[in-house]
């Protein structure tokens, strides 16, 4: 492989979000919650890690979109649904 190719490579790689800088993090988890994620795991075909991202960044997701709402209904007098909210940040 050239030298050429491994750039172009990497290039392709942080393009794609892959290489990106990530932090490790240590979870404790209830014995429950731990027995589902595996049950999950097998049923989805993904690692912990990749359900745990997603399930994090959903709710990340879900909070950021609450607090704009809230935000935009205490800035009017007219109640904004979540559709409202949705269509005004698309």
């Amino acid at each position: 492989m050239t030298r050429r190719d491994q750039d172009v490579g990497y290039i392709a790689k942080q393009i794609a979000g892959f290489g990106s800088l990530m932090e490790e993090i240590t979870v404790r988890l209830p014995d429950n919650v731990t027995s589902a994620l595996d049950e999950a795991t097998r049923e989805a075909g993904l690692s912990r890690n990749e359900i745990i991202e997603k399930a994090l960044s959903d709710f990340l997701f879900i909070r950021r979109f609450r607090l704009l709402r809230e935000r935009i209904a205490g800035q009017s007098e007219n109640a904004y649904t979540d559709q409202d909210v949705f269509d005004r940040v698309s």
